[in-house]
């Protein structure tokens, strides 16, 4: 208890070193935004703490030297360099220029993604560089020094050139650490390696390191009598390249004892809940499945947990009325508080269970919630059991009052109420038959649209805004791979919304298909389609008078050449340019796939050059044509303003910001129409 008291403490004293620094000291996430920063990052720049958290750190960064600061810490990524310095020029809120002097310390979290940590210092005047340099100095070595872990560095050479205390008392160094500075690395190596369970095996690794020079953060090494110590290993790079080596060791031994009886409670009570089959998943703070077991699976008939692990829970198994109570739940988890409650899941094959669940909230050692837990039982036989029994009871009241009824009335209340239940069946079976049918229909039209995540392999960056106005939809959108890095993106709108809309929406997703086949620019590819759209519905045309038809907005995407091939069918394609406040639009053809179209009806195409940072959207008409509880209709020119608006945001804030505005907007009237809105990010 006293280690841990001790460390405590050390936390404490580095938590007020880093929060009382003059540098800058933050974190960003795997695309830039800050998680993590100081008060002296809003001192510096000129923002409050409220408007950096989330803001993403290269917006900062001057426009000329934005994209070029990017590509350095990508290549760094690539490249398994650890760390870095770069001086750079940042715009503060009152519009004026500082300059900073940034190291970035670059944290791996899976083979794709990567964190990174900064220390910055405001170096604007160049008079007090080295002053405000040997001060951070300073502090880092009192820091350094103070540190429970043993820390160690060598440089390029093999010497070591700092060491504290707490690695000498780790490895029972008899020198202090002052008489350790310029002597070989090599012979304090040969001391400590015989700490170890292995010598030979930890000399091997260290040789490993050195050589390989990738970063190692948390390696776990085995001493006698069942002690353990961590290892940090870290290549340190400047601008002249690489310089040398940081070793960090800390003992572990109490915390690995903790995880082993933690980890040995969990299976215990894991034990427990698959005995009694019920399910267990868990969601991160951000709503992501990260596990689940067997039985959770097989209530909802998916074959696999690997068919869960990762995608969104209120997405994948709840429908939209019990997302609502999910959330008002998961609201009063995040107070900390336990619940227990009754929600209508989704199945894989379409079909539904009712589940009782008991939830419950994650925390890390700081009382911060990082996501939350849930056991499972399936109460699908007793809530169809419930449901039984209160017909029963509602057909034995309805009996007792029969019962009470004038005598000379019994017999024709009998024969009302038979032809009663005998319609009222008839109506419940064609309701059924109608809503199995559009609901069937429904499913049609979600297998055949493409899947989200085939987008977001290809567009880190995007956002798909679906809003049947119905069950089912006439609006649909269309991805597909092309050839040598191009792939086509579409946005259509169909005629009519409901059912007829949704049927003309799958012959939509067929055509196009055929359509983009036989190859061709956007506008020829719009130009077959039509010709094969008339053909199908010419019968229609003659019997009934039919005149349906859609209207589109077609991009074929080049990434190889960073253009894009636009054809319209009275849909425009909108264009935002990095850092640009106007909105380009090309403007489609004026007339429509199908109706009154001639079937040699020619679509204009349009080739637009796109840069890093351009968005573009496509848009069916539903958003720009939604009315407001007062009657007012959105307009093209708000949707407009409104885009503009929103530019410096991410496009899944971006969607969040505009299905929020819609909701607003719309208040208390109903939905006007189909919508659908398309957006990406080059």
């Amino acid at each position: 208890m006293k280690q841990l008291d001790n460390l405590t403490l050390n936390e404490r004293h580095f938590r007020d070193l880093v929060e009382s620094s003059m540098d800058m000291i933050f974190r960003l996430n795997e695309v830039g935004d800050f998680i993590y920063l100081n008060p002296a990052t809003c001192k510096i720049t000129g923002y409050l703490q409220e408007e950096l958290v989330g803001m993403n750190f290269y917006n900062l960064i001057r426009a000329d030297k934005r994209n070029q600061t990017i590509k350095f810490y990508a290549s760094q990524h690539q490249e398994k360099t650890a760390s870095s310095y770069l001086e750079l020029p940042v715009v503060k809120k009152d519009g004026t220029l500082a300059w900073i002097g940034l190291n970035m310390l670059l944290e791996e979290v899976d083979d794709n993604g990567y964190k990174l940590s900064g220390i910055a210092r405001d170096i604007t005047e160049k008079v007090n560089a080295d002053k405000q340099k040997e001060n951070w100095i300073s502090r880092l070595l009192v820091l350094i020094e103070n540190l429970q872990e043993g820390v160690l560095m060598e440089d390029e050479n093999g010497k070591i050139v700092l060491v504290n205390r707490a690695f000498c008392d780790l490895f029972s160094v008899r020198l202090i650490p002052e008489d350790l500075i310029g002597k070989n690395y090599v012979n304090a190596h040969n001391h400590i390696k015989r700490v170890f369970e292995d010598p030979v095996g930890f000399a091997k690794q260290e040789e490993e390191l050195k050589k390989n020079r990738h970063i190692l953060i948390g390696q776990l090494l085995n001493l006698p009598n069942d002690r353990f110590y961590e290892r940090d290993f870290v290549p340190i790079y400047v601008e002249t390249g690489y310089s040398g080596n940081l070793w960090k060791y800390r003992d572990s031994t109490e915390k690995v004892r903790t995880r082993k009886e933690l980890m040995m409670s969990r299976k215990k009570y894991q034990s427990v809940i698959e005995t009694m089959r019920l399910g267990l998943m868990e969601v991160d703070g951000n709503d992501n499945i990260i596990t689940a077991n067997e039985a959770f699976c097989e209530m909802l008939g998916y074959a696999s947990v690997n068919d869960l692990i990762g995608k969104p829970s209120l997405e994948t198994l709840l429908d939209n009325d019990q997302q609502i109570l999910m959330q008002q739940q998961m609201a009063t988890r995040s107070k900390g508080d336990s619940n227990t409650y009754e929600i209508k899941a989704k199945k894989a094959d379409g079909g539904y269970a009712w589940l009782l669940i008991s939830g419950t909230t994650l925390l890390d050692a700081n009382e911060n919630v990082i996501g939350s837990m849930g056991i499972h039982l399936d109460i699908s036989y007793q809530k169809r059991i419930a449901i039984e029994l209160e017909e029963k009871k509602a057909l034995q009241q309805l009996m007792e009052w029969q019962e009470r009824s004038m005598l000379d009335l019994e017999t024709k209340v009998l024969e009302r109420t038979s032809e009663v239940v005998q319609q009222k069946e008839v109506i419940e079976n064609k309701n059924k038959e109608i809503t199995r049918s559009i609901d069937y229909a429904l499913l049609i039209q979600k297998a055949l649209l493409p899947k989200k995540s085939n987008l977001d392999q290809v567009f880190s960056e995007n956002f798909i805004l679906y809003k049947p106005k119905d069950i089912v939809s006439g609006d649909f959108y269309f991805f597909q791979e092309g050839e040598e890095q191009t792939y086509y993106l579409a946005a259509v709108d169909s005629t009519g919304h409901g059912v007829p809309g949704g049927f003309m929406s799958m012959l939509g997703m067929e055509k196009l298909s055929l359509a983009l086949s036989k190859g061709g620019s956007p506008g020829q590819i719009l130009s077959a389609m039509n010709a094969s759209i008339k053909t199908t519905i010419r019968n229609s045309v003659d019997e009934i008078g039919l005149l349906d038809g859609y209207d589109m907005a077609l991009c074929k995407i080049d990434l190889k050449n960073s253009s894009v091939d636009f054809s319209g069918a009275l849909r425009p394609l909108w264009i935002v340019k990095n850092n640009s406040s106007e909105i380009l639009e090309i403007k489609g053809t004026r007339r429509s796939i199908g109706g009154r179209t001639k079937e040699m009806d020619v679509f204009d195409s349009h080739r637009i050059q796109l840069s890093k940072g351009d968005s573009f959207y496509l848009f069916t008409d539903g958003y720009a044509d939604q009315f407001s509880s007062a009657g007012k209709r959105m307009t093209s020119l708000k949707f407009k303003q409104l885009l503009l608006t929103i530019q410096s945001k991410s496009m899944s804030e971006q969607e969040k910001i505009l299905n929020d505005f819609l909701e607003n907007w719309k208040g208390d009237s109903r939905q006007t129409d189909d919508l659908l809105v398309i957006g990406v990010k080059i």
